[in-house]
C-alpha cells in the first residue's frame, strides 16, 4: 500500500489528471496534502469556473487518487485561492 504523500500526489496530478485538464484550457495546482488524507487543489483557467467541477473532482481526481492509494482515506478539498484584496474590490462593485 502506497502513502499518501504530498510528493506521490502531485506526481499522479502531474500525470494522470493535468493532461486531461489542459485538453480542456484549465490546470490544477496541489496546496497540500494533510496527515488526515485531506487533499487540498485548486484549479484554474477554464477549469476554475467550470459547471462540471463536482464531476472533474470525482471521475478525474478522488477516482485517480482512490486508484494510487487504496485503503487509504482520501477527501479532496477545493480551494478557490482568491485573495482578500480582489474579494474587497469585488464586494465594494457588487453593494453599488
Amino acid at each position: 500500500m502506497k502513502q499518501l504523500t504530498y510528493e506521490k500526489v502531485e506526481e499522479l496530478l502531474k500525470d494522470k489528471v493535468a493532461p486531461y485538464l489542459a485538453s480542456h484550457g484549465g490546470s490544477v495546482e496541489l496546496l497540500k496534502v494533510t496527515p488526515e488524507g485531506e487533499v487540498h487543489i485548486s484549479f484554474h483557467g477554464a477549469c476554475a469556473n467550470c459547471p462540471s467541477m463536482g464531476d472533474t473532482i470525482s471521475q478525474s481526481v478522488e477516482s485517480r487518487l482512490e486508484e494510487a492509494f487504496p485503503g487509504e482515506y482520501v477527501k479532496v478539498v477545493v480551494e478557490n485561492n482568491i485573495d482578500d484584496e480582489l474579494w474587497d474590490f469585488a464586494k465594494k462593485i457588487l453593494r453599488k
